[in-house]
């Protein structure tokens, strides 16, 4: 039952920022595999991005990340932390103004942008046919699945589930912060 506002204010900027270097890699790390599975059906040669690329995607990766975590340090009434009944330290809704600006900003911001980046590219997958099930390929699908896997069926329903936890009181709703 201990809650200090500085304890939850540094959980609160390493789990956004967490959340956020996540979803956002993730998408960037899409956008690479869709550009080779698109290259071999398209009968191209792909050449994979140099090394000094992919630290640059990666550090402003993380740099947009930590500006993502700081918004609730900056000491605004319309984005602010607070425990989620006990469960952690994040932005949460308090009023109709915060409501929205979570809903229409951060969380599109967060992770909204990725997940549809990342279903789009796994329905383009699919429609055209990029990634034939057997042979040499088979670790790229298995790969490029695992990805949609952690978006679609962890990311969204812990985000949602984590969120309504602020709204209802009930234990299957903790449930969606620790999935």
């Amino acid at each position: 039952h201990y809650y200090s506002e500085r304890g939850c204010s540094f959980q609160t900027f390493y789990t956004i920022f967490a959340f956020a270097t996540n979803a956002w890699l993730n998408a960037v790390i899409v956008r690479q595999v869709h550009t080779m599975l698109r290259s071999s059906h398209q009968r191209r040669r792909y050449k994979p991005p140099p090394i000094k690329v992919v630290c640059g995607h990666a550090a402003i990766v993380y740099c947009y990340a930590i500006f993502i975590a700081s918004m609730t340090l900056w000491g605004t009434s319309l984005h602010r932390h607070t425990d989620s009944r006990g469960l952690a330290c994040l932005p949460l809704e308090h009023n109709l103004q915060s409501s929205l600006f979570f809903w229409l900003c951060y969380f599109w911001l967060l992770i909204g942008i990725p997940l549809v980046y990342v279903t789009y590219v796994a329905f383009d997958v699919w429609r055209h046919g990029l990634l034939p099930p057997g042979g040499r390929t088979r670790s790229v699908a298995i790969f490029f699945a695992r990805i949609t896997f952690v978006f679609v069926l962890m990311w969204l329903p812990t985000m949602v589930l984590l969120y309504m936890a602020n709204r209802v009181s009930g234990g299957w709703l903790v449930f969606g912060g620790t999935w």
